[in-house]
């Protein structure tokens, strides 16, 4: 923004001089130029150049430029410039793919319906199918590192065993699973010990042993849940149905209701240092907070479409992900200037 306005202002000292050297021909509707030229929209915009228009699920940004969302019908899109242009890359399958990680810029894990799994090894330019061990649908994934990581997921409608928790110590290529008696939809590994899983009632399962044992604990959520995010070990949140945004202080063992002033549904929640944060959701809705969630404001998203995920890159770029295969942008942390 600096550099941005020192250009705009030497500009316009260049043409004043100009002018006044006798060296244009100006008449009194000439103006400075500048403005807003060339400089980026602020707020939210959308990006046109997107190849599909697939639901778009999941989302990473592995930097400024490399950006990697996933979605419906087995859909990988992947841009090298920071959203100007997308590669779509089909995988092999036509499964809804659901939530999207990587470890590194370069080793990357997506889930799908009916128990779709695929590995990346080359930030997300190509795919490798795994097997989960399940026929389920897989919901999330989180990994700690290249090797320690999560599935979840579970059956619709559900079963006697609803829903199933999935650890790896290999990267993905076994699995060691147990049952659950709800839906998993949510999961976030907070370290190698403690992991918490949000599921379909609502409820949080939480381990502090790496999985051999599970806590139930109570969120306040009406019901489902649709996002969740750790800024740091003790800081967590959930995002869900009815405009819900819950927070813990405590790694996931208490949780207490925040304001998010909408009843829409939010489906996801994130949080870059401990006071700026964005939530999505339901009819284009963008919730922003400056001061750690104690109050939320609603930004403009220029869209009715569900939005499903956010990622950012730095404290002012990010992106969202929704239905039509929407993708918005900002660079100004959605604020307008």
């Amino acid at each position: 923004m600096g550099k941005l306005s020192s250009v705009r202002l030497g500009s316009c000292f260049l043409v004043a001089s100009l002018v006044l050297a006798g060296v244009l021909g100006c008449d009194d509707e000439c103006v400075c130029p500048g403005g807003d030229e060339g400089l980026p929209p602020d707020g939210w915009f959308a990006l046109n150049s997107v190849p599909t228009s697939r639901e778009l699920t999941s989302l990473k940004a592995l930097d400024v430029n490399t950006v990697v969302a996933a979605g419906d019908s087995g859909t990988v899109l992947r841009s090298t410039n920071g959203g100007d242009t997308w590669t779509l890359i089909q995988l092999e399958t036509t499964a809804k793919l659901t939530d999207l990680t990587f470890a590194d810029a370069d080793t990357g894990w997506v889930t799908g319906n009916a128990g779709v799994l695929f590995k990346t090894t080359d930030g997300g330019m190509s795919w490798d199918a795994l097997d989960p061990g399940t026929s389920g649908d897989l919901r999330a994934v989180s990994f700690v590192d290249g090797r320690l990581g999560w599935i979840a997921g579970g059956f619709w409608p559900e079963q006697d065993a609803a829903g199933m928790i999935a650890r790896t110590d290999d990267g993905g290529l076994s699995w060691t699973a147990r049952s659950t008696d709800y839906q998993v939809n949510v999961l976030w590994a907070v370290d190698a010990d403690t992991v918490c899983a949000g599921v379909s009632t609502g409820g949080v399962l939480r381990t502090t042993n790496g999985g051999q044992t599970w806590q139930e604990h109570a969120s306040g959520a009406p019901s489902w849940l649709g996002g969740i995010f750790f800024s740091d070990p003790l800081t967590g949140w959930l995002s869900g149905a009815g405009g819900a945004l819950i927070r813990s202080e405590d790694g996931g063992r208490t949780w207490t209701a925040a304001g998010s002033g909408t009843t829409r549904n939010l489906t996801d929640v994130l949080f870059r240092g401990a006071q700026r944060g964005w939530a999505v959701g339901q009819l284009g809705t963008i919730l922003q907070t400056a001061d750690g969630g104690a109050t939320w404001t609603f930004r403009t998203s220029g869209t009715t479409s569900n939005l499903r995920k956010a990622a950012f890159v730095s404290d002012t770029t990010g992106w969202i992900v929704g239905t039509g295969g929407v993708i918005l942008k900002t660079v100004t942390a959605g604020d307008p200037r």
